[in-house]
């Protein structure tokens, strides 16, 4: 989220946030149920734009260097411990031959349209310290593991927010 007010305003008057969805049909319940609990009493619907992505799997998993677990709670019931869920990693792309592993693996046709619109930087993707990745299969935090980085998409955002080197990064990972 973002908001901007000049020092001389007493607030913002006017907010809007945006959600970036991965197709459709999206369910709107749960984007109702945020808006409400920030005092938001309206929707209004969405615009489907197409996003250039960089996406590749790697010929190598590429292994992954966590900083902190991100846990949540046991869905099953069957105890309190903790499940690791996803994780804050360092950045692996600051690393060149992972960036070239995933220029190479993208359609060239996205990266002409990349390219020419100037829709990616990658010294912003370079800048982030960390990232983070959520894993699709989860372990209790009591079992120590070692992660590694089988795909990754990164989408260029500046066409939903007008300014450049706005990114997202989804990295397919698992534990070992």
């Amino acid at each position: 989220m973002r908001t901007e007010a000049d020092d001389r305003d007493e607030g913002v008057s006017e907010l809007e946030i945006g959600f970036v969805t991965d197709g459709h049909p999206v369910q709107s319940r749960r984007y109702t149920q945020i808006a409400a609990q920030f005092g938001f009493d309206e929707l209004t619907p969405g615009t489907d734009r197409a996003l250039p992505s960089l996406r590749a799997g790697f010929s190598e998993s590429i292994p992954l260097n966590v900083t902190e677990r991100v846990m949540k709670s046991d869905q099953l019931g069957s105890g309190d411990e903790p499940w690791v869920a996803g994780a804050f990693v360092e950045n692996p792309f600051r690393d060149d031959a992972v960036k070239q592993e995933l220029l190479d693996g993208t359609p060239e046709a996205v990266l002409d349209d990349i390219g020419d619109h100037h829709l990616f930087d990658f010294e912003m993707l370079e800048s982030y310290d960390e990232l983070y990745c959520e894993f699709k299969s989860h372990h209790p935090a009591s079992e120590d593991h070692d992660y590694e980085m089988q795909a990754a998409s990164i989408s260029a955002l500046e066409r939903v927010f007008g300014w450049q080197s706005s990114a997202n990064v989804s990295i397919s990972a698992r534990y070992l």
